[in-house]
């Protein structure tokens, strides 16, 4: 296993990472504050039209972030995570996500966004997503032989995201549980 630890601080940054290899379930790649506290590592970005994220994974497989801050700068083009071109064995824990305000209704924003070819096996536990139009949005293959599997939400907190906190289609294997849900809009 490769172990990234982010020291305390606010970064500007985007990143795309794509498959990369060596990497197994047993040699995984993990982004993690080094003092093990989301709130000391903040990760943002300002996305364009033609780059929507702030952590694309593009073809990667076994990810892991833990303990991480993420931010939306910009109000119009504000995803976070973009999972693609066979992205899956991602595991996200322990991190916030904030996306922008959901008054604003124009375009969307997605705190973990997915609508391409992507593998399965997502795990969200214990995070706390922040605004956005929905926190999680997975549309997996409109083949049902073919539909991705092994979905995980759980522990997690959901705040204030416009249409709802999570968007789940053509998927199989879902495990949705101890979850809370708080919306003001």
């Amino acid at each position: 296993p490769v172990t990234f630890l982010l020291r305390n601080g606010t970064y500007t940054e985007q990143f795309s990472i794509d498959s990369i290899p060596g990497s197994s379930a047993s040699n995984t790649i993990t982004f993690t504050s080094e003092n093990q506290d989301s709130s000391l590592v903040t990760i943002q970005f300002n996305s364009t039209s033609t780059a929507n994220y702030i952590v694309q994974l593009d073809g990667a497989k076994h990810m892991r972030f833990e303990h991480l801050g993420f931010k939306i700068i910009n109000t119009t083009y504000a995803n976070i995570f973009y999972l693609r071109d066979g992205a899956g064995d991602v595991q996200i824990e322990h991190c916030y996500l904030e996306g922008r305000s959901p008054t604003i209704s124009s375009g969307n924003s997605y705190l973990c966004y997915t609508n391409d070819a992507f593998d399965g096996n997502i795990a969200f536990r214990n995070n706390y997503f922040l605004n956005g139009t929905r926190a999680i949005y997975l549309l997996g293959n409109y083949t049902p032989a073919e539909r991705q599997d092994s979905f995980i939400i759980e522990d997690n907190r959901f705040v204030n995201q416009r249409t709802g906190g999570v968007y789940l289609q053509q998927l199989r294997d879902i495990s949705i549980e101890r979850n809370n849900v708080i919306s003001n809009t």
